[in-house]
């Protein structure tokens, strides 16, 4: 019997074994199953007094879910059974409240491959549930129609330090209700990532062409790391090993009168070699771009740097040599490249985050140009310091200064500048005041979201001589304000920006103080998921400027998708008007009317056709003439996946144009056909071959423009290697292993320790000394610390985690200590002593509702069968009281009502209080 128990048990735990093999996340309804097959083990083998195996199960229920009291109640009294404490095994534990696990329905499987800043937030386990539907282990929630039914309010469930991948149609904005608990970042226009920061339950909004949907997010634990689970997953994590990456890209391109008589006209050839890794200090990565062009080789740009940097008291900072790009602000620093040093880093409990930076200025980044780069005697060095960073109310002060001989005349050599930024209720208000030793520049904007519109209001005084540090900043000597509302509904997506300034920087010299207008206005109206209607306005009124002019531009679009000799059609009509006009230059004076149609199927699978054309009339002002320029543009574009490692593309178009002659066509008075063809091959992720060419006719449609021809070849090479080496850090795991008396998981001094525990420190152990103490050298990136249940003495359980996953700090102590609780109690059972022997016998009644007090300040009311139980009672004496007013008028106790005793640690001390009725 004993064999088939130990039988069962350890199949049990290899059912679990694979069980965890098979899934790297598990959801709360599956924690719940694991939690309860384990007690329900346990109380059958309890029932066959088969104690060795049922504390083994209660173990590893209690490992699961420390937080539930009955596994407690039974590890407490085996073991009490086991060293003979208790003359009695009546406990019966409450019974456990198990959430049952909803039907699982399948969704979409996602085939998004995260992006490398994704990959630093492991994608876990997201549960969705409304009514009774639960969608498991999703990277990607779909906001499609079926979806749509469980709207609003639909619960997302997110893993803490973990993110989900929301896919929509058009995602224009959303609303987090309560800030902090998750982020939201855009992807692309159809795709945003929620990053679960905290734990709480927050709404979120969001809008797409669907319309405005409502999820009720909760952040949750992931959860907690069972000893069976440890069995299949790594005790240690180790940093990623180095990583070469090497890039190559050549093009060369050719032109000519004619294919026989092309001539080469340029050579480039990019190389970037890339290394990167995770260091005990933080990450680094270094880079090298070697850029030839034609007959010049230069090593273009270079750098280093360490990012989430750790360095004795500097911690989460950011340190980069040679080549950089930073900003401050846009009227002291705007970004800028230079070769210099940037460090950047937080402090005081991250209340303030400070930047520094110096270099040589380098206005020209990336191409060839001899003795750019490090001969121009002109250097930028900056300092910048923000106050609450990581919060709404924040402020910043920066400095910045410029010298050197070859730095433009205009710009002053040094500039100041302080920034508020304040949230007021739904607004959220910044602004900044900048001072460049001889002038000010002022800035301040709002903004208020709204349940479906933004409102934002922005204010600029600028002087005409005030400059940055590396230019003159956008609006120079402007005076104004701008107004943008932005308004979505169901149906209705309008966004509008109206901007009035006055100009004193190139003003007008007949008109300096006019007022000078720029407006735009886009609304777009979907009519239904296969059709909508975009309209969009412009107009410019510049009266006030050096060179005035006055500009209407309207244009109208309508798109329609619809299904068309069994092919998926989109086509689009449109129309516009647009009304120039210049006052010191007439020739470019005109009115014009354009009209535009085309369309787009699918001929084939893979091929795609298109065809659209533009008729325009133009009125030019000066020369009373009426153009009609069109242009017609056809094309095929195929693209297809030969094999899971070979693609191609290739297309072809056509470009008719007519009657370009004028001014104002807007044409390039080209006619021209191109063709492109390009292959594509990837075998494994880190490596890649690309080949291109395309080719071009053109010949003249206009009488000033001539005829040629050109090819443009391009191919590439992408590749990464794994070096045979990692850094991982060296640290010290220690700590105590002690009575946790009191329960509040901290070692008081009166607390001991406790000896001879085996403490697992990663893939390694070692054993507490006589007073608890245990220390141990460890070489990863992170390393799992737990306690051997084995090695517990009797009578004790956790009243801290079970377990705790420690991230390494090279050179760093990393202390984890153990609370373990004893956990004596007192027990008893009120009955009515019908044989006289003192103890209660199967048949006798029972008395529930009979108070009992524990030294006058704690009580017990017996349950339906008659027992009472205190926990967590200290060892010594102690006063036990019966009330016997709470003792039905016919029953008598045989004991005394008050009575004196000693509660040995972690003992269960047994008092009976037999009844005789009157």
């Amino acid at each position: 019997m004993r064999f088939a128990n130990i039988l069962k048990y350890h199949c049990c735990l290899a059912v679990f074994i694979v069980y965890f093999l098979s899934s790297s996340n598990l959801h709360a309804a599956d924690y719940s199953k694991i939690y309860k097959i384990y007690y329900d083990q346990g109380i059958e083998a309890y029932r066959q007094n088969n104690l060795y195996d049922a504390l083994k199960y209660f173990k590893e229920a209690h490992a699961v879910s420390p937080d539930e009291e009955a596994p407690v109640r039974y590890i407490n009294l085996i073991k009490r059974l086991q060293e003979s404490k208790v003359r009695s095994t009546e406990i019966v534990a409450p019974p456990v409240r198990i959430v049952p696990s909803p039907p699982k329905i399948t969704s979409k499987p996602s085939s998004t491959t995260p992006t490398s800043n994704q990959a630093r937030i492991p994608s876990q386990q997201v549960t969705l549930i409304q009514d009774a539907k639960e969608f498991q282990q999703q990277e990607i929630v779909y906001l499609d129609q079926n979806l749509w039914q469980t709207q609003p309010g639909t619960l997302l469930r997110i893993d803490l330090n973990s993110y989900i991948v929301l896919e929509g149609i058009n995602i224009d904005r959303n609303l987090i209700i309560t800030p902090g608990i998750v982020e939201v970042e855009r992807i692309d226009k159809d795709h945003v990532r929620v990053l679960a920061k905290q734990r709480g339950i927050t709404f979120l909004h969001l809008w797409d062409d669907t319309g405005r949907w409502t999820f009720n997010i909760e952040v949750i634990l992931p959860l907690r790391k069972l000893d069976i689970k440890q069995e299949v997953r790594e005790a240690e994590s180790y940093a990623q090993p180095f990583k070469f990456i090497y890039t190559g890209d050549w093009s060369t391109f050719y032109q000519g009168p004619s294919y026989s008589e092309l001539d080469k006209r340029s050579v480039q050839f990019l190389q970037r070699m890339v290394m990167q890794g995770e260091t005990p200090y933080g990450d680094f990565d270094g880079f090298a771009v070697v850029n030839r062009s034609n007959d010049i080789t230069e090593l273009s740009g270079y750098g280093v740097g360490l990012t989430d940097g750790s360095v004795g008291p500097f911690e989460d900072f950011t340190f980069r040599l040679f080549d950089i790009r930073k900003t401050f602000s846009p009227l002291t620093l705007p970004g800028r490249f230079m070769r210099g040093v940037l460090f950047e880093s937080k402090a005081f409990d991250k209340n303030i985050e400070y930047t520094y930076v110096r270099g040589r200025d380098r206005r020209i980044f990336g191409f060839i140009s001899p003795d750019a780069f490090n001969e121009r005697d002109s250097y930028v060095e900056g300092l910048r310091v923000v106050l609450f960073p990581e919060e709404d109310n924040q402020y910043a002060f920066n400095f910045a200064r410029g010298f050197g001989d070859d730095r433009q005349s205009f710009l002053k050599d040094r500039v100041f500048s302080v920034e508020a930024q304040r949230r007021i209720g739904g607004v959220l208000a910044s602004t900044e005041v900048a001072y460049d030793e001889e002038s000010f520049a002022h800035t301040a904007r709002t903004r208020y979201k709204g349940d479906n519109y933004t409102l934002g209001f922005n204010f600029r005084n600028i002087s005409e001589d005030f400059t940055t540090i590396t230019n003159s900043p956008g609006g120079r000597g402007e005076l104004g304000g701008s107004i943008f509302y932005n308004w979505q509904t169901h149906n209705i997506n309008l966004r509008t920006n109206l901007d009035l300034y006055r100009q004193r920087f190139l003003a007008n010299p007949n008109d300096k103080d006019a007022l000078n207008i720029d407006f735009n206005s886009t609304l777009e109206m979907p009519f239904s998921t296969k059709s909508r209607l975009l309209t969009s306005i412009y107009y410019t009124d510049t009266s006030g400027e050096l060179s005035p002019r006055n500009n209407l531009r309207v244009q109208s679009d309508y798109h329609k998708r619809l299904r068309f000799l069994n092919r998926d059609v989109s086509f689009l009509f449109g129309g516009g008007y647009q009304r120039s006009r210049f006052d010191f230059s007439a020739p470019s004076e005109f009115d014009r009317y354009s009209l535009t149609a085309g369309f787009n199927v699918g001929l084939i699978k893979y091929v795609n056709y298109y065809a659209n054309y533009e008729y325009s009339l133009v009125d030019e002002i000066l020369s009373e003439q009426r153009l009609t320029p069109s242009v017609f543009n056809t094309g095929v574009n195929f693209s297809k996946s030969l094999s899971k490692s070979w693609s191609m593309r290739s297309s072809f178009s056509y470009r008719d144009e007519t009657k370009t002659d004028g001014t104002n066509s807007f044409l390039a008075g080209e006619d021209n056909i191109t063709s492109s063809l390009g292959f594509n091959y990837r075998p494994f992720e880190d490596f890649e071959f690309y080949i291109d060419g395309r080719t071009r006719n053109v010949w003249a449609e206009a009488n000033d423009r001539d005829a040629f021809n050109e090819i443009d070849v391009r191919t590439g090479v992408r590749i990464g290697w794994d070096l045979p080496f990692r850094w991982n850090p060296t640290g010290v795991v220690y700590g105590y292993v002690y009575k946790d008396l009191n329960g509040n998981k901290v070692r008081d001094i009166d607390e001991e320790g406790i000896a001879d525990v085996v403490v697992k420190v990663g893939k390694g152990s070692v054993t507490t000394d006589n007073v608890g103490y245990y220390e141990s050298t460890i070489k990863a990136k992170s390393a799992d610390v737990t306690l051997d249940l084995n090695s517990l003495p009797p009578g004790f359980i956790f009243s801290t985690n079970v377990l705790e996953v420690v991230d390494i700090r090279h050179g760093g102590a990393h202390q984890v200590n153990f609370g373990l609780n004893t956990r004596s109690g007192i027990y008893g059972v009120v009955f009515a002593d019908k044989n006289v022997n003192g103890k209660p016998d199967p048949g006798e009644e029972v008395l529930r509702r009979v108070r009992i007090v524990l030294d006058n300040n704690k009580f017990a009311f017996t349950d339906f069968e008659g027992t009472y139980f205190f926990e967590n009672v200290s060892p010594g004496k102690h006063e036990i009281q019966i009330d016997v007013n709470s003792i039905p008028i016919n029953y008598l106790p045989q004991v005394k009502v008050k009575n004196s005793l000693e509660v040995s640690e972690g003992a269960t001390y047994t008092f009976h209080v037999p009844l005789k009725q009157k």
